[in-house]
């Protein structure tokens, strides 16, 4: 299945046409262009005509349109779509500025009857169930639509296998009402609990996060606890840490960073602590300069070092993170960090730490890094 993008275009009847155009698309189980240029017949039109046909601001040519239309209208079960051609005729008319003449549609419940029955007819419980939520989505009466979101959450809940049931559960959930939408994303993470391989979990698991909001992600990171080493997860998670509009994650990220802190590899912690920090906010940097100084790795703690002046500090920070590089107890992890701290330091801090990387001097890595600090230097006002 290969969704195409839609273009930007004002409320009106192009837009409406476009619409009609991608539904269309939809309930014929998005085929790819190369599909649909198969069978509207190679040199009738080419796939940049026919991906334009859906994603250009440009208004397509009826006879693209009625081919592609005729086409798609074949995949559709039963007998709701054989209306498609016309109904997008009228469509493309008011679209063109043409006149639109008068057409007889179906009654609304003949339409939604035969819909209906034709939606049933579909073999694929992922697909049927993201053609009745769609088909939701248009019910103006509330049980008309919480019934048709019933009946898709049913049909995901066939799926046999753990992953593809989860993935299914959180694409149906943004088009819920919202104690459905809850239920949906718990259930989703139960069967990524179910998934026998920790490898796939953790993969099921960063695929359903990005659907997810605050308590649903805190029952994620609670899986992610629970997994023999959940620092690939916590790395995938991260991104989802961030502060959305409205809303704080600050307890969250203070949650996976605990999480973080029972790793025992230096490297895959800070790895996750890495993950985390451009979504750090306020005196959060804090709890990673303390992790910094229990990281035994020196070129691991050198490089959260480098991340966290990349993400910004303030300057009492920016202090304890430039003594925290002085600390590491290798000389090459040392200039690294100085390295990765030099274009936000101070005057004063720069002069000092391009001295101590001078007495280095005399393998080609200090050269380099020498030069590079030295560079920083020069760029000061």
């Amino acid at each position: 299945m290969a969704r195409l993008r839609r273009p930007e275009l004002q409320v009106g009847p192009h837009s409406e046409f476009n619409t009609a155009l991608h539904e269309l698309h939809h309930r014929a189980g998005w085929p790819s262009v190369r599909v649909m240029m198969d069978e509207v017949g190679i040199g009738e039109a080419g796939r940049s005509r026919i991906y334009d046909a859906f994603s250009s601001v440009r208004l397509p040519t009826w006879g693209l349109v009625e081919l592609i239309a005729e086409s798609l209208a074949k995949r559709v079960p039963g007998r709701s779509a054989d209306a498609a051609p016309t109904l997008l005729h009228e469509l493309w008319l008011a679209a063109s500025g043409a006149p639109v003449p008068e057409i007889r549609r179906p009654a609304e419940s003949e339409w939604f009857e035969e819909e209906l029955a034709s939606i049933r007819a579909v073999v694929d419980a992922h697909a049927r169930a993201l053609l009745l939520a769609e088909l939701a989505s248009r019910m103006t009466e509330d049980d008309e639509r919480r019934s048709l979101q019933a009946e898709a959450l049913r049909s995901v809940r066939t799926i046999r296998n753990n992953r593809s049931c989860a993935r299914a559960l959180v694409e149906l959930s943004s088009g819920l009402d919202a104690d459905q939408r809850g239920q949906a994303l718990t259930d989703a993470l139960n069967f990524v609990r179910s998934i026998g391989k920790e490898e796939e979990r953790v993969e099921a698991l960063v695929e359903v996060a990005c659907h997810l909001d605050g308590e649903h992600l805190r029952q994620a990171l609670g899986i992610a606890r629970a997994l023999r080493n959940p620092a690939p997860a916590l790395i995938g998670l991260a991104k989802n840490l961030k502060d959305r509009e409205g809303t704080s994650h600050r307890a969250l990220r203070a949650e996976a960073m605990a999480i973080a802190d029972e790793v025992n590899d230096d490297v895959a912690r800070c790895q996750v602590y890495e993950a985390i920090v451009p979504y750090l906010d306020g005196d959060e940097p804090d709890v990673v300069l303390e992790a910094v100084r229990h990281t035994e790795n020196p070129f691991s703690a050198a490089g959260l070092l480098a991340r966290l002046a990349r993400r910004g500090l303030t300057d009492e920070q920016r202090g304890r993170a430039l003594a925290a590089a002085y600390a590491l107890d290798s000389r090459k992890a040392r200039s690294e960090a100085f390295v990765g701290l030099g274009p936000y330091l101070g005057p004063d801090q720069l002069a000092t730490v391009i001295a101590d990387v001078d007495r280095m001097v005399g393998d080609e890595v200090f050269e380099s890094r020498l030069q590079t600090l030295q560079g920083f230097a020069r760029q000061l006002p």
